[in-house]
Formats: structure tokens, sequence, C-alpha cells
């Protein structure tokens, strides 16, 4: 059975804005591209995912190195807690506070045992 476009009732939205469903033009169905990259599958993803993490690495690698951001008190206090820890001292709380723990901290004092104890080193973490 086949209805015509006249015989669609006329109710909801339609109805209340005084627009005749007959003179509605249908909705085209949302296919893809027939040829060509896709850009949500296959490797036109992988190259579009490719593309974005080497655009943030790089952005990354510029802010640290070209020290447009100043060094802050929250990466100063980060970096006196990995220079205590490799005097030794280790609290498991982030300083001056009770409930943030100190990973970062541990992980800047193995980027300082291996490059060094300097600001950029902070920055990659």
């Amino acid at each position: 059975m086949s209805t015509s476009r006249s015989s669609v009732p006329s109710s909801g939205l339609a109805a209340r804005s005084g627009i005749d469903p007959a003179s509605m033009i249908p909705l085209k169905s949302a296919e893809g591209p027939k040829d060509g990259v896709h850009l949500t599958s296959g490797r036109g993803g992988i190259y579009l995912a490719v593309s974005a993490l080497a655009l943030g690495f790089g952005l990354k690698i510029w802010l640290i190195f070209s020290e447009t951001v100043p060094f802050n008190a929250d990466e100063a206090i980060v970096a006196l807690m990995a220079r205590h820890i490799l005097q030794g001292e280790w609290s498991p709380f982030f300083y001056g506070q009770a409930y943030m723990g100190s990973l970062d901290a541990l992980l800047a004092s193995l980027i300082f045992s291996v490059l060094g104890e300097f600001v950029w080193g902070i920055r990659l973490l």
C-alpha cells in the first residue's frame, strides 16, 4: 500500500505552523561520497589521527622551547617536589594540600635524573 503526500496527517509542528505537509521536501539520505577517501574509516581516519597527533606534538615542542609561556608557581612546586624526591625525601601528597597525589613529581624526578633539572623537563609531562 502506498501513500501519497496528501494523505499525510497534518499534526505536530507542521500543523501548528500552518505548513502544508504535502509541500514539504523529503530529506535526502545521508550517504557518504561514492569514491575518494572517507575521513572516518579506513586509511583516511588513520591519516587524520596521525596528522592531528603530529600537529599537537609539534605545537607542544614549540611551546616548550620557545619560552612564550612563563614558568609558573604550579610548575615550580612540582619541580621542587621532584628535586626533594631525588634527595631522598618523598611526600605522598602535593605540597600544601592533603588530597592531591605526587605522581607528577615522581615522573618529573625520573626526567630530572635522566635529562637534568631544566624547566623544559617539567613541561615534557
